[in-house]
């Protein structure tokens, strides 16, 4: 996938291209898999790898720098090496999540529902850097702009950042 960006050149990968998926049923996230097509738009591939332990339901699972990293509803992460799906790490974070996760300048935050924001190094060594509360539950995914984070609760907004 080529991505564009007014007066920024993304690199453009020469490998061929791999899907990723992950599905549950009930209360669990059941598989996280990473399939190669035949060739592009085809329905019949190569399955990579097959992930069946700690996959999350809800609050899916994010990739960059060839580190797909799965957090699971019940705050178990794995960071999984893109190419093979060996697993460099898996921890608990503890909470309960329901939010889609966010990658930011090598940073990885999950927030629980009720409220607790957990601040992860995106690599492939485990390190937490950081906790902070919002004080009440929330369900809402947060939102980035302009080098602001908006992050909503049940009653309030918070908007951290300078901004640019």
């Amino acid at each position: 996938m080529a991505f564009e960006s007014p007066g920024q050149d993304f690199p453009r990968r020469r490998r061929q291209p791999t899907h990723r998926g992950s599905f549950g049923r009930g209360l669990a996230g059941r598989r996280f898999v990473t399939v190669r097509p035949e060739e592009p738009g085809s329905t019949r591939g190569e399955l990579v790898y097959d992930v069946t332990k700690s996959v999350p339901l809800v609050p899916g699972f994010i990739v960059n720098d060839a580190l797909p990293i799965l957090w699971t509803d019940r705050g178990v992460v794995t960071c999984l090496d893109a190419a093979t799906g060996n697993v460099h790490w898996r921890e608990r974070v503890d909470g309960d999540f329901y939010s889609s996760l966010l990658w930011i300048e090598g940073r990885l935050y999950g927030i629980s529902k009720r409220g607790e924001v957990v601040v992860l190094e995106a690599g492939e060594t485990f390190a937490e850097l950081g906790r902070g509360d919002l004080g009440e539950k929330t369900f809402a995914t947060p939102a980035v702009a302009d080098g602001v984070m908006y992050l909503r609760t049940q009653t309030r907004l918070f908007a951290l950042g300078n901004g640019e």
